[in-house]
């Protein structure tokens, strides 16, 4: 914490600085909520896509036995 002079000006910048920063980390919040739904949206297809390849597997495996 840094040492500052008990002014109505230097009150009046920290509460201009606690905004800003607030405003920062509301931005940095969504930007965040919205990766992690990008990733699980990523996940979902990783997983369509793993579940294709499995049964495209399967059914060649079977004409393979056949």
């Amino acid at each position: 914490m840094r040492n500052v002079a008990p002014t109505k000006t230097n009150l009046l910048k920290l509460k201009d600085e606690l905004k800003f920063a607030s405003l920062g980390y509301d931005l940095l919040d969504q930007k965040r909520n919205i990766l992690v739904l990008e990733l699980l949206n990523l996940v979902d297809q990783a997983t369509d896509y793993q579940a294709r390849v499995e049964k495209g597997l399967a059914e060649a495996f079977e004409a393979l036995q056949k």
